[in-house]
Parts: structure tokens; C-alpha cells; sequence
């Protein structure tokens, strides 16, 4: 059976087939096998070395126990630290035992790296994570999806054995750069590929339909292609407006040494670089793809890299390339959906998911629904066959705008303010074709608005999809801070009993008013040229005055009152399980709702909301350690501004040891602050420039997107409470909507991972006019003497943008007979200035003077 056609026959089993498998549920009575091996063995091992039976038992006895407690950071991790051998015996093991399969706990510096596994037979993904540090690759387990990217240089802590860490923290940190690293991958332009071909002792070739004339056509296309998905290189350009293109080369075949499993993907992938590095110049390559032939493969039908990582080229050294496996299966053949699902992978996007509220399109802030990995119908990073056979849509907007940079500030709007616009089809090259709208500004939660039309070859395939009405109205995706930034996630906006996502766009003549937003949305006139759809940000008939919105860990309670007129309905509810509401919670007019706060005995701060008549207030709540509580102004927009962000730190303020203040976007605008009166911003390069001084006037750390200024900067603290104040400015170059976002760090390592805490709006650079003068010859009466042209700077295009000009003119003296084209020219005697001012178009020339 291929792998087409088992796409398709599980593709109609519906979308519980599709969830990703997390290690929590996998069944526990695995792990709890695990667990109590692992601890019958460090009781062993103990006693091993009390008795002193010699190294030979005690070796054998340590490698057991190694494969064992790796086998465990896979499935739960977070029990790994608690199975630690006791120090002393380590320390006396390491003396005695050259290489010992012993633990050790640390801290390692280095960069993230992802590789994504698609096993679309099952209907499973899985993500394994890397740290590159020091030249070594540890595999990470951490127990739980990690906030940072692929590509992210951070500092993880936990328990490492055998290459294998058990991660009990991670931070963001930004190192300085070997000297000569390569540079990252781009996603515009031609990507260039490398298609390896490998054999193995067992298949001395591949099966019957790998060739290198079917490779090449797959991920390269041909002249004779008579439409776009018959190739990698046709998706890309139709997807991408003509920005991304496939190119490259088919080498091999190249015989490997040995046989190898799907799941020794780090060994294909060392052993086959080496083994092609003769006859190619990987240098040249910015992705490798790897098509090697097992019997069978269990764990994906295709895997590939998320972003670039560092590969070693035997002639060429460290490189940066993404990597993806195409396991070679007989009866299978090369797969072009599947190449560019993968390949997606490689260009930095997770999958396209799905988050369905049952009867509700959307639910509370900061509280996700049900999420289904490969749900989303509509984009090749979902499932890359719909269950009819044929390819699914578009790769989504929320990927196309910030993660592959094929649809710019322009191409898409962004909306944090009312408004009625023109939605252009998605497929087409007229603007706007997507639009982002604001739907929280504490959280920086948007929804991105697509409308899909049966526009070219690929998306003209969603029209087999069985009752579907994409094409009548408003796809819409929720970028929420609360999920992966690498996945999108469609929403049903038709949900009924339940989520049905292949009717899940916003119909014409339709409107959706956020239950917990004032954000109100209403589409119309859905034609083949554009969807009319108009943002609106309700008036609440409710004002709202909380007792307070930040609790300390311990119980507590709260109220809000509520100030309407008799004519108003409101209700109160929340999406956070440690806030209950008391008593009302609902009514009409004046009223009060009473809550409580349950304990938290954690480290960590939680953070929620508490909704009454639509408006979603934030409630914090303290851990044991450091929390990050707001950052003011909440919500603006500007080249320049000055932002304060509160903290408290229960041990005290001096106990905060760094804080990072995140402006998000594709770069971000990282800047750290230390306690030692230190600010330091992350460079183009990726390092840190600085430090300077807090408060110091005349010193400013800039990159091409952001600067921070020592004057107008404070570090100040009282008691547990500590203010951070940073005075930044921002360029053109970082134009759109950007969440802010606070970290901060113990003495002691405890570390609040990121905290959303608002939204700014840097403008764009507005198009601005100008004069250019040509003299055509000397002013000599009845001759043309000067031709003015109006010049448009900041890349408007002709016909865009008006402005007022004024052309000002000094005639020489002793001309007898001056004259000037045109009207509105003021000139009362020759050798005098005359001026002219209009409003003109780009483009057009002021008139003459003669």
C-alpha cells in the first residue's frame, strides 16, 4: 500500500486520529515499569559498591540502568531527577570506572534544535528537540512542549546521560557566535537542495520508483509540467507570489557502511554527508534531503529539520542547512505533497492545526480549546491529503507573513483598530490578502482573516473537500500566545455540535462578536475580486473596578464591581481553574461579583482572566519566587517609547539577577538588563552589544530594528517590588504589531520563562514626497530653463501616495522678460525667488519656468 493511500484512508477516519500523542499521554503502567526498574537498580548499584564486587558486575549493572533511565526521559522526564544516584557514589564510581555510564547535572549553553517526525499512517507527530553546545548535540526531553523556538540560543539545566538530557529548566540566553558560522537559511529566493540518494548492504538500490529522474521531478519539476503541484518547486512559487523557489541537485547513489532504522536519523544523516562529500560542495546547499530504503519504518513516513542546523562537512566544516528523511519503502514512490509538507518543516513552521470550542468559534484568553495536530483542512501543514485523494490548500497566512516573510507589511493589515476593508483573494496578487486583527492587547492574542478562492492549482483542489465552504467567507486562525508561535490554528467559526472544520470559515453575511473581547467581526459581499469585512471594537454598557488583579500565593479573595444602567446584561465568568466565582454571576444594572484565588504552591506566578460583559481583565498571581506583573503602557504605538515593567521578587528585588524584555517579531528586539546597572541588546549578529549604564546620558546600543537609550532608563527597587524602565526607539525596518513580552531570573536559576504582557504598534514609514531638479539649459526667455520632477522615498510605487510640494526659484537678474508655466507662481521682478506650491501626484513634473 503507499503512502498516498494510506494518507487518504486515514484522513477519513476524522480528526480524533490526528491528535499528537504528548509523553503524558502515553499509558502510565510503561512508565511506572520503568520507574520501579531504574530504582531497583540504583538500590543494586548501592550496594555494589559497598561490597566492592568489582568493576566488571558494577559496569554491566550502570549500562542497564543507563538504557533504562533513557528509555524513561522519553516517555516522562520529569520523573528522571528523582532517580538520581546519590553524589558520593558517583564521585566514587567515576575513580573507579573509566567511561562509566554515569549522570551528571549541569547547566549547557548552546542552541535549540527541532526535527519533526510525520507519521501520517497513525496520525502521530513528534518533535525532538537538540542543544548544539560546544560542539556536542544532546538530545533534550523536557516533558512538555518548550515556549522557545527552533533556532533560540538558550541555557538548559537538568540531568544529562548518554548524550540525553532530562531538562528541569531552560532561559533564553544570547551568546556570542563561533568566529566563521555559517549563515542561517533564508526562506526567499532559490532554495537550494541537495537530494542524496543512499543505499544500504541489505538494499544495494532503491526500490523501483526512487530514481534520480523521479527525485528530480518531485522536488524540481520540469518544463512540461502542466501544473503547479506536479513539484516541490511549483508549490513554493504559486504559494509564495514567485518569492520562494526549489532548485538544486540529485546525487548518488551513495552506499552506507551499514544498515540503518528509521530512528537512527542522526547516523544516517553523519555517515551520508560523509560519504557524498566528495562528489558535492555542500556549501553550495542550504537543505539536504536524504532518500534512504528500509524494509519498513514505524516511526514516520517523512521527517525533516525545523529551520537550519549545523552540519559537518568533512572538506567544507560547520554548515548551516536544514536536514529531512525520506524513508524508501517498496511500493512506495516519491510523494510531492509529502516533500512539501516536509520541506515546510525545514523552511520553520510546525504544523496547521486545529482548536475547536465545541458550540463556541473561540474561548476565554490564555485558555485553549481542544487542539488537533494535523486538523486544519486547508493547508499543506495539515494533513497533506484531504479524503478525496487530492492535495490540500496554501500554506496559511499567519506562516506565509511571520515565519517565511512571503507576505510583508502591505501585502497584509494589520488591525488594531476599527475598521472596514477590502480582503482580497488569498491567492491572488492584489493587497490586502490577509489581515490581522487584534483581539487582546494584554496578551497580543490576533486572528488572522484569509479568504481562500479556487485561484490556481492548488488551492483550486479544496473544492473536493466534502461540504465544505472555504470558499464563501472568512478563513480565520488564532495566533495566541498560550500556543506553539511555530503551529496556526484554524478556527470553526459555524461550530455546531461539534467542530466540523471543513465548514469552518466565516460565511458571508455573517458576524461573530467575541465572548470575551469587545472584537466584533462582519463579512459581506463575497465576490470573486474581494470579501468585505468590518472590524469593530465594541462599547461596553459595563464599567468594571476590581478590588485588586494581583494576589499573593496564598488564598484569597476578590470582587469586582460593576457600574451600569438598568437596561445593561452582563455576566462574569472565567477560563482559569484556580479562579472561582462566587454567588452572582450575571445581572442587569449595578452589581458585584465576589472570587477566590485558590493557593499556589508553586514557584511559578499564574496568570488569567476574570470576563464580565465581554471585557477580559488580567489576574496575576504569585508563586514562591519571581513574577512578572505588567508592563506600562499595556497597549500603544510609535517609533519611540518609554516602557515599565513591574516585578516582584519574593525574596527580595535584589534577588532578580537579569530581566528580558521581548518586542517579538522576525527578528525580535531582545534586551537584557542585569542588577549590576548593565543593558546590553542583542545584535544583528546575534550577540550583545554593550553594556551601558542606566541613566547615563549620550549612550544608545542600536541594531537595524530597535535601539535602547541609557537616558530614560532605570533599574530601581524597594523592598520585593522592582521596576525596570527602558527608553527604546524603533525603526521603519520593524514595522507591524509586536508582543511584548518580560523574563526574568533568581540567584538561584528559578526562571519565569516568557510572560505576555502587551502589544506595540511601530509604524511603518510613511511614502513622503520630494523635488528633483533637471536644468534643461539657461533661463533665457521664451526656452525652458528648469524641469521638476516629484521623487517618492520610502517605497511607495507611482499612483500610491499625494503630498504638498513647494518648488521655490531664484530668476538671475538682468532677464528683461520673465514668464512661468502654469498658474499660482508669484514672481514680481526679475532676479527674485518665485515660488509654487501644489498637491501632486508621483510621477508628474511641475511646470517649467521659461
Amino acid at each position: 500500500m503507499t503512502k498516498r493511500r494510506l494518507f487518504c484512508r486515514y484522513a477519513g477516519l476524522g480528526s480524533f486520529l490526528l491528535l499528537a500523542l504528548p509523553a503524558a499521554a502515553q499509558p502510565r503502567v510503561a512508565q511506572q515499569s520503568l520507574r520501579t526498574q531504574v530504582e531497583l537498580l540504583n538500590q543494586e548499584l548501592v550496594q555494589e559498591v559497598s561490597f566492592a564486587t568489582g568493576p566488571t558486575r558494577l559496569a554491566a549493572l550502570l549500562d542497564s540502568r543507563a538504557r533504562l533511565l533513557v528509555q524513561l526521559m522519553a516517555v516522562d522526564p520529569l520523573q528522571v531527577r528523582g532517580l538520581a544516584l546519590p553524589p558520593g557514589f558517583i564521585a566514587q564510581a567515576g575513580r573507579s570506572l573509566s567511561g562509566a555510564a554515569l549522570e551528571s547535572s549541569g547547566e549547557w549553553s548552546g542552541t535549540l534544535e527541532a526535527a519533526v517526525q510525520d507519521d501520517f499512517e497513525h496520525g502521530r507527530s513528534r518533535t525532538d528537540w537538540y542543544l548544539r553546545a560546544s560542539g556536542r548535540r544532546l538530545q533534550l526531553h523536557f516533558g512538555y512542549t518548550p515556549r522557545h523556538r527552533s533556532g533560540a540560543r538558550v541555557k538548559v539545566s537538568g540531568l544529562a546521560l548518554a548524550g540525553h538530557v532530562a531538562v528541569s529548566g531552560i532561559t533564553a540566553e544570547t551568546a556570542e557566535p563561533a568566529a566563521g558560522s555559517p549563515q542561517q537559511c533564508t526562506t526567499t529566493g532559490p532554495q537550494n537542495i541537495a537530494v542524496v540518494m543512499l543505499t544500504t548492504p541489505s538494499f544495494p538500490s532503491l526500490p523501483a520508483g526512487y530514481t534520480a529522474s523521479s527525485l528530480r521531478q518531485t522536488f524540481f519539476g520540469s518544463p512540461s509540467d502542466s501544473k503547479s503541484t506536479d513539484s516541490l518547486n511549483g508549490y513554493w512559487r504559486e504559494m509564495s507570489y514567485g518569492k520562494a523557489s526549489a532548485a538544486g541537485q540529485v546525487l548518488g547513489p551513495f552506499a552506507l557502511s551499514q544498515d540503518y532504522t528509521c530512528d537512527q536519523s542522526y547516523e544516517i544523516q553523519t555517515e551520508a554527508i560523509a560519504a557524498a562529500d566528495g562528489a558535492a560542495d555542500f556549501s553550495q546547499f542550504t537543505r539536504i534531503a536524504l532518500v534512504f530504503p528500509v524494509s519498513a519504518c514505524s516511526s514516520y513516513g517523512g521527517m525533516d529539520s525545523q529551520g537550519c542546523w549545523t552540519v559537518q562537512s568533512p572538506s567544507k566544516g560547520a554548515l548551516s542547512t536544514s536536514v529531512g528523511w525520506f524513508p524508501a519503502i517498496t511500493g512506495d514512490f516519491p510523494d510531492t505533497a509529502l516533500v512539501t509538507h516536509e520541506l515546510g518543516h525545514a523552511l520553520g513552521m510546525s504544523h496547521s492545526s486545529t482548536d475547536g470550542y465545541g458550540i463556541a468559534a473561540l474561548g476565554p484568553l490564555n485558555s485553549p480549546g481542544t487542539t488537533v495536530e494535523y486538523g486544519d483542512p486547508f493547508s499543506l501543514m495539515g494533513y497533506p491529503y484531504n479524503g478525496s485523494g487530492y492535495a490540500s490548500g496554501q500554506y496559511t497566512g499567519e506562516h506565509k507573513s511571520l515565519i517565511l516573510k512571503w507576505l510583508v507589511p502591505g501585502d497584509y493589515v494589520e488591525v488594531p483598530a476599527a475598521g472596514t476593508f477590502d480582503l482580497k483573494p488569498y491567492e491572488s496578487l492584489t493587497n490586502p490578502r490577509a489581515l490581522r486583527v487584534l483581539r487582546d492587547p494584554v496578551s497580543s492574542a490576533w486572528l488572522w482573516l484569509e479568504y481562500r478562492q479556487p485561484v490556481g492549482d492548488i488551492d483550486s483542489s479544496l473544492q473536493y473537500l466534502s461540504g465544505t465552504n472555504v470558499f464563501g467567507g472568512a478563513l480565520i486562525h488564532y495566533e495566541d500566545p498560550a500556543l506553539d508561535a511555530a503551529h496556526s490554528y484554524l478556527l470553526d467559526l459555524t461550530p455546531e455540535a461539534t467542530n466540523n472544520f471543513n465548514n469552518a470559515a466565516l460565511a458571508a453575511g455573517s458576524n461573530w462578536s467575541d465572548p470575551y473581547s469587545l472584537l466584533t467581526l462582519t463579512v459581506s459581499d463575497a465576490t470573486a475580486n474581494g470579501l468585505t469585512v468590518n472590524v469593530n471594537y465594541d462599547q461596553s454598557c459595563a464599567s468594571l473596578q476590581f478590588s485588586s488583579t494581583v494576589f499573593s500565593a496564598t488564598a484569597n479573595t476578590g470582587s469586582v464591581a460593576v457600574s451600569a444602567p438598568p437596561s445593561c446584561s452582563w455576566t462574569a465568568s472565567t477560563g482559569a481553574s484556580w479562579i472561582h466565582l462566587n454567588g452572582v454571576t450575571s445581572g442587569q444594572g449595578n452589581g458585584t461579583v465576589t472570587f477566590t484565588v485558590d493557593a499556589n504552591a508553586g514557584a511559578m506566578q499564574r496568570n488569567g482572566h476574570l470576563t464580565v460583559q465581554r471585557q477580559s481583565t488580567p489576574v496575576v498571581q504569585t508563586g514562591s519566587a519571581i513574577t512578572i506583573l505588567s508592563v506600562s503602557p499595556t497597549f500603544g504605538s510609535g517609533a519611540t517609547g518609554q516602557f515599565t515593567f513591574q516585578l516582584r521578587e519574593e525574596s527580595g528585588y535584589g534577588n532578580v539577577s537579569t530581566f528580558l524584555a521581548r518586542f517579538q517579531g522576525s527578528p525580535d528586539c531582545w534586551v537584557q538588563v542585569t542588577k549590576y546597572n548593565e543593558i546590553y541588546l542583542e545584535s544583528d549578529t546575534l550577540s550583545w552589544l554593550g553594556p551601558i549604564p542606566f541613566g547615563a546620558p549620550g549612550q544608545t546600543l542600536r541594531n537595524s530594528i530597535c535601539s535602547v537609550s541609557s537616558s530614560g532608563s532605570s533599574f530601581t527597587g524597594s523592598g520585593n517590588q522592582l521596576q525596570v524602565t527602558l527608553q527604546m526607539n524603533f525603526f521603519a525596518t520593524f514595522a507591524g504589531g509586536h508582543r511584548i513580552t518580560g523574563e526574568a531570573s533568581t540567584g538561584e536559576g528559578i526562571d519565569t520563562g516568557a510572560v505576555p504582557i502587551g502589544t506595540w504598534m511601530v509604524p511603518a514609514a510613511q511614502p513622503s514626497l520630494s523635488i528633483g531638479k533637471s536644468h534643461q539649459g539657461n533661463f533665457t526667455p521664451g526656452q525652458a530653463g528648469a524641469t521638476y520632477t516629484v521623487n517618492v522615498s520610502n517605497g511607495a510605487s507611482a499612483g500610491s501616495t499625494s503630498g504638498t510640494v513647494t518648488v521655490t526659484e531664484t530668476v538671475p537678474s538682468g532677464l528683461a522678460l520673465v514668464s512661468m508655466a502654469g498658474t499660482g507662481w508669484t514672481c514680481p521682478a526679475s532676479g527674485t525667488t518665485c515660488t509654487r506650491s501644489d498637491v501632486l501626484a508621483p510621477g508628474s513634473s511641475y511646470p517649467a519656468i521659461t
